[in-house]
């Protein structure tokens, strides 16, 4: 049976300003869908801009980087298209 939908959270290593502490926080996620992949040309894009394809949850400023957010989970239900 062919996958679905795959579901990719990203964290990374974030200073806590509450503690001072580094924690795993997460900064990216992504619902993929095999039918919108395929109709990317890898060569060319621009993989922020990318995510303009997905239901996507990521909040990126130039001047503090990414922020944190809620990461997906399988129990979240996502619309078929954009």
């Amino acid at each position: 049976m062919p996958t679905r939908r795959v579901i990719v959270n990203v964290s990374d290593f974030r200073v806590d300003t509450a503690d001072g502490n580094s924690k795993l926080t997460p900064i990216l996620a992504v619902h993929f869908e095999p039918q919108s992949l395929q109709q990317l040309n890898f060569l060319a894009l621009d993989p922020s801009d990318s995510m303009k394809n997905f239901n996507h949850r990521m909040a990126f400023k130039k001047t503090t980087g990414f922020a944190r957010l809620e990461p997906y989970t399988a129990d979240d239900s996502f619309a078929s298209s954009l």
